[in-house]
């Protein structure tokens, strides 16, 4: 039971689906649903049908993790004997003289038989930009109503007929090993990242809980050496030695209370938040190579010989194709209510392939809860 809680402390437990639905006229209607997998119980959260556009989205939910489905004008489905993989001779039966770098294509199987399913590139990209743009990140995109073959049935009235497809979408991306999907290199990326962030958050609670738990013990010990100092010292039987061992043990909890704070274990800033926020706003051709949480402060540990770390930092390294680029970004970043400041610390041109090298340091302002 333990490991099955572990487990599920580093997947990803919450997403929202969209199906979003392109009509002949050029109109989009837009139906979301927020499900939630805990111990394993489904629950439902935020749901709204009938949005007219992205923008009429983004006002309903809270920016995040994505499962979109995309249905209606614009989705080619084709039914054939079943294949292993779309090839040019399949491209060929669904979209004859068609050029396959113009389109993306989804494959499902089902029996002896093969559905792809293709859209314009043009089309999806132009979808995930508008979804990007207002702080959402798609980790999964399906073509038609295929996603329904692989979701858990739901009671009648429980969930309105038109939301059974975001549902779907949703649940596929949650469960599934292999989620029914185009073949899309970046999205596959970005679901990898979000869920190596959902497995460093659950590192980091398991982390923080054993340390608080030997904080705890360290407390007990302390009280319980402090109760022997006052025992020993009315008997005037304590030796100065013993008292310098018990002040450097108080000396060694209060570095560790410290730094319990700093890292956010005990309230406060919530890191894995600010984070999600940060690598919402970054431009998409931006790539990181460092993101430091409360780095260590070089001068301080230098001139005190021990290891001192800043608080409520932040220190990001990374490249971009130029320096506006870097400089949207720091704007976005100066906008968020919890930023203190942000500032270039340093910013060089790679001779090699003409990109920007900079690292910026971000100062989060005071938070307490």
């Amino acid at each position: 039971m333990l490991k099955e809680k572990l487990q599920a402390l580093m997947k990803l437990n919450t997403i929202t689906g969209v199906e979003l639905h392109m009509a002949k006229e050029g109109q989009r209607l837009l139906h979301a649903c927020t499900i939630g997998i805990a111990k394993q119980q489904l629950s439902f959260g935020a749901k709204e049908k009938g949005m007219k556009s992205v923008l009429h989205f983004a006002k309903n939910f809270k920016p995040g993790n994505i499962a979109l489905c995309l249905t209606g004008k614009g989705v080619i489905t084709k039914k054939i004997a079943q294949v292993q993989s779309v090839d040019q001779q399949v491209v060929n039966q669904v979209l004859p003289n068609a050029n396959p770098e113009h389109f993306y294509f989804q494959h499902y199987h089902s029996g002896e038989y093969s559905f792809i399913s293709a859209i314009r590139r043009s089309d999806v990209d132009e979808v995930l930009a508008q979804f990007s743009e207002n702080g959402f990140r798609v980790l999964s995109l399906s073509l038609d109503a295929f996603v329904l073959d692989g979701a858990m049935e739901l009671k009648e009235g429980l969930l309105e007929p038109e939301l059974h497809l975001a549902y779907a979408a949703a649940f596929q991306l949650l469960l599934a090993d292999s989620p029914v999907e185009i073949e899309h290199q970046p999205l596959v990326f970005g679901r990898q990242q979000a869920l190596a962030k959902a497995k460093l958050k659950g590192i980091a609670m398991v982390s923080g809980l054993v340390l608080l738990v030997l904080l705890l013990l360290n407390f007990v010990l302390f009280s319980y050496y402090s109760g022997q100092v006052k025992s020993l010292s009315a008997a005037s039987n304590i030796t100065s030695a013993e008292i310098g061992k018990l002040r450097g043990q108080e000396k060694d909890i209060s570095k560790k209370t410290t730094l319990i704070k700093a890292a956010g274990w005990t309230g406060g800033l919530n890191y894995a938040y600010i984070t999600d926020q940060l690598l919402a706003c970054m431009p998409a051709k931006m790539s990181l190579q460092e993101f430091s949480i409360n780095p260590p402060d070089e001068q301080q540990s230098r001139s005190r010989h021990e290891s001192v770390y800043l608080c409520k930092a932040l220190k990001i390294a990374g490249s971009c194709t130029d320096a506006s680029m870097l400089n949207n970004w720091i704007f976005a970043i100066k906008a968020k209510d919890w930023v203190e400041g942000c500032k270039i610390m340093n910013y060089e041109i790679n001779q090699d392939d003409g990109n920007g090298q900079f690292t910026i340091a971000v100062q989060l302002k005071d938070h307490e809860e």
